[in-house]
């Protein structure tokens, strides 16, 4: 799988010795990546996004759900 980059921000102000404001942004630019692969059996699944034609690649990228 290729290499990917993710730009994240964070930032903090001290208001007092007791209150601190905090923010945080992750996944600035809203990238998609693949974070991880697997193999897996062609003729085991129907192919529902291709009006049904056979899968003919065995490699699967998949995306880590963020929230």
């Amino acid at each position: 799988m290729p290499g990917y980059a993710v730009f994240n921000l964070r930032a903090s102000y001290q208001i007092n010795k007791t209150f601190q404001i905090y923010a945080r942004v992750n996944n600035v630019f809203d990238n998609r990546y693949a974070s991880y692969g697997t193999f897996f059996d062609t003729n085991a699944l129907p192919n529902f996004f291709n009006g049904g034609a056979a899968f003919t690649d065995p490699r699967y990228k998949g995306l880590k759900a963020t929230f």
